[in-house]
C-alpha cells in the first residue's frame, strides 16, 4: 500500500493532573468525525482503582490545519451503576453482552 506519508505531531491529549477522573491515565482514543465536520475522540479515562469511563473530547487545529490539543466535552459513556456490571450490562445501553 503506498502513497501514504506519515508524521508524527507529538502528544494530543494527556491526563488532567487536576481531574481525579484522569488520575491513571488516558488511553486508546477512538476518533471520528461529527455531523458538524469537527474532529472527537473518545478516550478511556482512568480513575483510581482502574475505573474507567469514556470521555468526549473536540480535537483543536492549529492556523496550517495540524491538531493541536483537545477541548474536554465531558463522559460519553459511565458505567450504569453495580447492577449493571453483575448483570454482564454494557455500560449505558443496558444492552447484554454476548459470548
Amino acid at each position: 500500500m503506498g502513497g501514504f506519508k506519515l508524521q508524527r505531531l507529538g502528544l494530543m491529549m494527556e491526563p488532567d493532573p487536576g481531574d481525579p477522573q484522569e488520575v491513571e491515565g488516558v488511553l486508546n482514543p477512538a476518533a471520528a468525525r461529527g455531523p458538524d465536520g469537527l474532529l472527537y475522540l473518545f478516550p478511556r479515562l482512568v480513575a483510581k482503582g482502574n475505573y474507567s469511563r469514556i470521555g468526549i473530547a473536540r480535537v483543536r487545529f492549529n492556523e496550517a490545519g495540524d491538531p493541536a490539543g483537545v477541548e474536554r466535552l465531558g463522559i460519553a459513556l459511565r458505567d450504569a451503576g453495580a447492577a449493571a456490571r453483575t448483570k454482564r450490562y454494557s455500560c449505558q445501553r443496558r444492552v447484554p453482552y454476548r459470548h
